[in-house]
C-alpha cells in the first residue's frame, strides 16, 4: 500500500507523517508496528522527486512516498530530506484521519535495528549504488545513460555530505 504523507511535523521526538486517508487505519491496526526490513527507492509524485521509504511489516510492504518538502504548521514547508539525514530515526509516526494533530489516530513504526546500520546508512547505500549505475552508463526510467546524476541524487549527496561534516 502506498502512504503519501500531505504533512510532516515532530511528536516526542518523532518524524510524524500524515495522510488524510482513514483506511490506514486498516493498514496500522496496532498503535505500535514492527518493521522487519527497510529499502529505499526513488520516482515521482506529482511531477515531484521522491525518495521512497518502503517498509516491509508481517506480509506487506508499505511504500512511504517523501517528496523533498512537506508542509508543516502555519503555512511553512519543511525538508523532509534533510530532517530524516538529520535524525537518523529509529522510529516514524504516521497519523491518518481529519486532521495532523488527531493524536489517537497513529500508529509508531519501529524501524528495524540492523547491526553496525542506521536507517541514514540505507539511505547512504541507495545513493551511492544509485550514482555508481549512473557512472557506470545504467539507464533506467528516470535517466538516460550518459546523463548528468538526477538533481535529486545531488541534493541527497549534499546533505549526507553537510551531516558528515557537523559530526
Amino acid at each position: 500500500m502506498q502512504v503519501i504523507p500531505a504533512a510532516v511535523g515532530q511528536s516526542d521526538g518523532l518524524l510524524v507523517f500524515w495522510d488524510d486517508q482513514p483506511e490506514l487505519g486498516l493498514l496500522f491496526p496496532r498503535s505500535v508496528e514492527v518493521v522487519a526490513d527497510v529499502r529505499f527507492g526513488a520516482g515521482r509524485l506529482f511531477d515531484r522527486d521522491c525518495l521512497i521509504l518502503y517498509l516491509f511489516i508481517g506480509e506487506q510492504t508499505v511504500e512511504i512516498y517523501l517528496p523533498e518538502s512537506l508542509p508543516t504548521r502555519f503555512e511553512q514547508t519543511a525538508s523532509v530530506w534533510a530532517f530524516l539525514c538529520a535524525w537518523d530515526p529509529e522510529a516514524l509516526k504516521i497519523r491518518y484521519g481529519e486532521t495532523p494533530a488527531d493524536r489517537s489516530k497513529e500508529s509508531m513504526l519501529l524501524l528495524p535495528k540492523l547491526e553496525g546500520e542506521r536507517l541514514l546508512d540505507r539511505l547512504r547505500q541507495f545513493v551511492t549504488l544509485t550514482k555508481d549505475k549512473i557512472d557506470e552508463g545504467a539507464t533506467t526510467d528516470a535517466y538516460a545513460a550518459g546523463d548528468a546524476a538526477p538533481a535529486w541524487v545531488v541534493r541527497l549527496q549534499q546533505l549526507l555530505s553537510e551531516l558528515e561534516h557537523r559530526q
